[in-house]
């Protein structure tokens, strides 16, 4: 389990890489690799150490309003 308020953090730092446009969806999600979260938009990439149990991709917009809220 992860506090809220860290994994919001760390998002922060992954977002910026995270593509606006929606024409490849896969390129606007955050990743969770199992040992980090990255974010990239075909161009660059951030990734940051956070180890997890899920291995997936989530909307960048979506996780980060839920954990805002």
């Amino acid at each position: 389990m992860i506090a809220r308020r860290l994994l919001l953090n760390k998002l922060k730092v992954v977002v910026p890489a995270v593509a606006l446009n929606e024409l490849i969806p896969v390129l606007t999600h955050v990743c969770f690799s199992g040992t980090h979260l990255i974010g990239y938009n075909d161009c660059i990439a951030i990734s940051i150490p956070r180890s997890s149990g899920f291995r997936g991709c989530i909307p960048a917009v979506t996780l980060t309003d839920l954990l805002r809220n």
